[in-house]
């Protein structure tokens, strides 16, 4: 039959006609956005109706996904497959009767500018979003640390608990006497209470309550509080004895007295050990926390309690409820297990799919309430960090490293885009204002800074110059807060976590002067004088300081960086021991102010004590135990 028979459509008209000329029934010729469209104003609204095409069947962009995803990962694993065992690869090869195109080597994927421009070795490190564990040669010992963790190629050497700790393991009453324990009231609402705000409503109430203190919760609770403070004071080796006496309790209070208190006692050792530089100890509690948080369901939110949950079947009805007090201990707990697994790299013992709580809301709406503005800090940095969690896991999970780009771009952008939403909802009171500086405000906008600079920076390698400007700005903009914090508070008086803040973004910085574009360097030398000020004066309080200006200093070293400020600081802190380089200016007090207990007071106390340490183990399960909490 000649080709003339043949009465074939003009090659001008589509097979589906878009919306608009279906219904117009005009001629559409395809295109997005069609002519017709175009014509009449519609460009931005020419869809065509894939779903109603009966000449033959079409996927939709879901599906489209998903089997481009699978045919990355089926390319990457026989890559692998033909890298770790080519005969095998050939056999598959040979069998399947088919040949795959060999995917790029990894380094290929890396942008060839930023590949001249940077140092190998400060590439690999920084970018890198493998999980690694770091081995000692001494002992075999081994410590697993997450990428964004910093500390993945440090090894630091392992410290003990401070040997200031008394021998027979009591606590000096008279430092504990009544006048000084007001004074680690007061330094710890500033310094705690103000960002984890469970302890701002139960503060007023444990002020009242006696020490040393025949409950198991309580003194267990108390003496976490003390151990806190006192590294603010110039007294700060009692704070060892405060957690040998809080640990000698821990027990006792989790198995016969799991309420509010005991969640509180857990948390506040977990931020103790962290920025003591403890991480084994401090990962310890937050597993404690979080297991026991877990135990009383309040991560169910007003959900029901699951098959198979251990909870007595009468605190059912009331397992959970959304009173400020359960949620501001859930929602508190949950922000120092994001930032301990940040300070870490590892996973969050809550996991945020797991989480079916509300978030916490704001109760207080008179601004002249002391609580106002903790409250409301408290309210919006505690998403912050829930909504980093589920962005990092999803970015530095081992499938992420198996998708396409363009899936991982949508990784990044879903994550920024929550971030900003939440930024934008801050309300004018703790919006950033230079004219009026609060402690809380400053911390809250310099965790968004970091997060924002935290998910961009995998991503360096794909496109360097675009998300090099963004992390630039995110510098520029956190070293501007943690320069106004110094001067105004200082980082001698900053709560624990605020270390990995400014040891997020001086590493970035140190990427940068690792880099051989001399023209960021300036600028970024001048922002690390501030950061490596601000450790230093963190470090006087939390030893975590001093060790992370140790991680810079080896990280400076491996990357060829020269920065005689930061190798002098290092040395510094290296021979000065920490009791007796730490000096906070805020805090100088005689023990005779104190001691306003007369010596009969004092031996009551120890007698008290004795009492109940004796009794510790005795307790009664059924009459001790009260979940009345819950």
């Amino acid at each position: 039959m000649s080709s003339s028979v043949h009465h074939r459509r003009p090659a001008s008209l589509a097979s589906v006609a878009c919306v608009l000329c279906k219904k117009r029934k005009r001629k559409c010729d395809g295109q997005k956005p069609c002519s017709t469209c175009k014509k009449y104003n519609n460009a931005s609204n020419c869809e065509y109706p894939v779903d109603k095409d009966r000449r033959k069947w079409k996927h939709d962009s879901s599906y489209v996904d998903y089997l481009e995803v699978k045919l990355d990962l089926l390319e990457q694993f026989f890559n692998e497959l033909n890298k770790s065992n080519p005969e095998k690869a050939s056999f598959v090869r040979e069998k399947l009767k088919i040949e795959l195109p060999l995917m790029p080597a990894v380094a290929s994927s890396t942008n060839p500018k930023l590949m001249q421009m940077a140092n190998p070795k400060a590439l690999d490190e920084f970018l890198s979003t493998a999980w690694r564990v770091r081995q000692y040669v001494q002992g075999g010992r081994t410590e697993f640390y997450g990428p964004i963790s910093g500390r993945q190629q440090v090894l630091e050497e392992e410290e003990l608990e401070s040997s200031a700790t008394p021998k027979d393991g009591k606590i000096d009453i008279i430092l504990t006497s009544k006048g000084f324990r007001n004074e680690l009231f007061d330094i710890f609402e500033r310094n705690f209470s103000n960002f984890f705000y469970i302890s701002s409503l139960t503060l007023p109430e444990i002020r009242n309550w006696d020490f040393p203190n025949k409950e198991a919760n309580k003194q267990f609770l108390l003496c976490a509080i003390f151990a806190y403070a006192s590294v603010y004071t110039n007294m700060k080796h009692v704070s060892s004895s405060f957690v040998l006496e809080a640990e000698s309790v821990a027990l006792a209070a989790c198995r016969y007295s799991l309420d509010e208190s005991t969640l509180q006692g857990l948390l506040i050792l977990s931020c103790f050990e962290l920025g003591m530089a403890y991480d084994s100890a401090s990962w310890l509690f937050n597993a404690m926390c979080a297991s026991q948080t877990q135990y009383l369901g309040l991560h169910l939110g007003d959900c029901a309690t699951p098959f198979g949950a251990a909870i007595r079947q009468q605190q059912q009805s009331e397992l959970v409820s959304r009173s400020p007090l359960k949620s501001a201990a859930f929602w508190s707990i949950v922000m120092q297990d994001r930032l301990i697994t940040s300070f870490l790299g590892r996973g969050c013992r809550i996991q945020y799919f797991r989480i079916l709580a509300p978030f916490y809301s704001p109760v207080i709406f008179n601004k002249s309430n002391p609580n106002y503005l903790s409250e409301l800090v408290f309210t919006y940095h505690s998403r912050l960090w829930y909504i980093h969690d589920r962005s990092i896991s999803q970015i530095y999970s081992f499938k992420a490293r198996f998708l396409h780009n363009s899936h991982r771009m949508a990784l990044l952008q879903q994550g920024v885009s929550s971030l900003k939403i939440l930024y934008q909802s801050f309300p004018e009171d703790i919006k950033l204002n230079w004219n009026f500086l609060d402690s809380r405000v400053l911390m809250l906008h310099l965790s968004y800074y970091v997060v924002l600079l935290l998910l961009h920076r995998p991503y360096l390698s794909s496109f360097p110059e675009k998300f090099m400007e963004i992390s630039i700005e995110q510098c520029v903009n956190a070293s501007k807060v943690v320069d106004a914090y110094n001067k105004e508070y200082g980082f001698n008086n900053a709560p624990y976590f605020a270390s990995y803040l400014i040891l997020s973004c001086a590493m970035f910085d140190l990427f940068i002067l690792a880099n051989k574009d001399e023209s960021l360097k300036p600028e970024a030398y001048r922002r690390m004088d501030i950061f490596i000020t601000a450790l230093l004066q963190f470090g006087k309080v939390w030893k975590r300081g001093y060790k992370d200006i140790h991680v810079l200093s080896v990280l400076a070293d491996k990357w060829s960086v020269h920065y005689p400020f930061l190798k002098e600081t290092s040395h510094l802190c290296d021979t000065q021991s920490f009791e007796n380089f730490s000096n906070n200016n805020q805090f100088h007090t005689e023990f005779s102010s104190h001691m306003d207990n007369d010596v009969s007071d004092i031996e009551k106390q120890y007698e008290n004590m004795h009492y109940f340490k004796e009794k510790m183990f005795d307790f009664d399960g059924d009459n001790m135990m009260d979940n009345s909490w819950v």
